[in-house]
């Protein structure tokens, strides 16, 4: 029976040193992750400074921007370094990597190199975003191995008490309960925060070490919440407030363009298209993101109506049909379906449509196709719509429908970056599935479905 409580004791030694190991391993990743944010900040206001440092003539108020940016990027860096110096990394080789990268940025701002910026850039959130895969991958391992001595110190305790003393069993029992029911809801919460989910909390009723330990992952999980939310709320209130200078920056061009303020030559007429386009591309990028907060928020509100199917696609792919023959690309449709009715919003399923085609024809080079099929799967009506443009790898294909993400064969490419990351929200929110399968040099092939209802009654 000692040599049982010594071998109990001993383990729980083993696991307080590695709920202190956890911890700090989960208090490295909050903190990368806020760098990973200021990383994101840096560059948005980067391009801010390089745009305003290219124009070729100045006011006082755009050189006095250039000066203030560029020491208020110097400021930002020195601020990564001194977070970044206060956490202990398992591999020194980042560390240095992370400063080295940091060097390059600092010298790229003055005077500007934007090229070494972004490869800079690129490389310092390639860095950091290993840095958080190893750190989580040791977190994992960590509560992998503690729920294993657990597990261990469970069975050799019960079989000890089982020879001694029925009792002790039933002791036993209760203490590897209390031992590995915290640990199984750590390792369950810290599955749901690596995919984003922040509003996890796990309970506990004890106050050892391991309460601890929980109670300091519940805080982190708030703040990394809190930290989210504050990005999200940024990103709302700022391009709520672009859109009124953004429509007199339009009104304003326009008008110029009209000529109202006197006849423009055919260069100040192009300059003005050109702003036209921008301010375009602008808007639209303002409404996507005001779209995704809405759909991600759950306050996007669909207005389902049952509609026919076949017609209704052939009228969303028609809409498309000029900018295809003006690139020269072929579309064709095929489908399969009967009179198939489902419930859906019109709108925001055209929407969908327009951003997997819009997406396909960008990618499809002249003398190319796309080709659209629909049919029915089980209780699903299936939509796939296939290009022959350049295709992607499989890691691109995991993260296509991501905000903002590009893969390398659309880095020239135009866009807001969100079309696929809306049409990913619409689909989920009519209770469909949406994925992509691709091969390089070969093509894409985006597929979705929506829950089907019945078929249209013929009349007698």
């Amino acid at each position: 029976m000692l040599f049982s409580n010594f071998y109990i004791l001993h383990r729980m030694s083993k696991l307080r040193e590695m709920g202190e190991q956890i911890g700090e391993s989960l208090n490295f990743i909050a903190s990368e992750r806020e760098i990973s944010h200021f990383v994101d900040d840096l560059r948005k206001y980067y391009l801010a400074y390089i745009n305003a440092y290219q124009q070729k003539h100045r006011d006082k108020m755009t050189q006095d921007f250039i000066e203030r940016a560029s020491q208020k990027l110097k400021d930002k860096i020195a601020e990564i370094r001194s977070m970044e110096s206060f956490l202990n990394f398992p591999d020194d080789s980042l560390l240095k990597s992370i400063n080295s990268y940091l060097d390059s940025l600092e010298t790229a701002i003055s005077p500007p190199n934007k090229e070494m910026w972004d490869n800079s850039e690129k490389n310092l959130t390639l860095v950091i975003e290993r840095s958080l895969v190893s750190a989580q991958k040791r977190t994992q391992d960590l509560l992998a191995n503690s729920g294993q001595i657990t597990e261990d110190a469970t069975t050799y305790g019960i079989l000890i008490s089982v020879v001694m003393l029925l009792i002790s069993a039933g002791l036993a029992i209760i203490i590897a309960r209390k031992i590995s029911q915290p640990i199984a809801h750590l390792r369950q919460a810290t599955h749901y925060a690596r995919l984003g989910k922040y509003n996890i909390q796990v309970n506990f009723e004890s106050h050892d070490e391991i309460a601890d330990l929980t109670s300091d992952f519940n805080a982190m999980l708030r703040a990394l919440g809190k930290l989210d939310k504050m990005k999200a709320i940024f990103l709302s209130s700022i391009t709520h407030d672009l859109k009124s200078p953004l429509y007199r920056v339009k009104l304003g061009a326009e008008n110029l363009g009209d000529g109202i303020y006197g006849k423009l030559n055919d260069s100040q007429r192009k300059a003005v298209e050109q702003v036209l386009n921008d301010v375009d591309t602008l808007s639209k990028l303002i409404y996507d993101i005001l779209d995704l907060q809405k759909l991600e928020g759950g306050k996007f509100e669909l207005h389902l109506e049952e509609v026919e199917m076949e017609p209704f696609i052939r009228e969303a792919v028609k809409k498309h049909a000029i900018s295809f023959a003006n690139k020269g690309v072929g579309l064709a449709i095929r489908m399969d379906i009967d009179k198939t009715v489902i419930k859906i919003d019109c709108k925001q399923i055209e929407r969908v449509f327009e951003n997997l085609l819009s997406n396909a024809l960008k990618f499809t080079s002249k003398g190319g196709k796309v080709v659209v099929v629909t049919n029915k799967k089980n209780k699903f009506v299936h939509f796939a719509i296939t290009d022959n443009g350049p295709g992607m790898t499989e890691d691109e294909t995991k993260h296509i429908f991501d905000k903002f993400y590009r893969a390398s064969s659309g880095k020239n490419v135009s866009g807001t970056g969100l079309g696929l990351a809306i049409a990913k929200q619409i689909i989920e929110a009519h209770k469909g599935r949406i994925w992509v399968e691709s091969q390089q040099e070969i093509g894409s092939t985006f597929h979705f479905t929506l829950p089907m209802m019945k078929k249209i009654e013929k009349k007698k």
